[in-house]
């Protein structure tokens, strides 16, 4: 509960790099899924 509590007087910018750091964390995971499927794809499909 009290990482809730936290989370509500985080200032503005904090939370910003947090979800920011998020964001890229996410996003290179699925860049690397999408290459990898479309690696195994090409390689398996010929």
């Amino acid at each position: 509960m009290s990482g809730i509590l936290q989370e509500m007087r985080m200032p503005h910018d904090e939370q910003r790099k947090r979800n920011m750091r998020l964001g890229l964390i996410l996003g290179s995971i699925a860049l690397a899924l999408f290459f990898g499927i479309m690696v195994r794809w090409a390689l398996l499909g010929s």
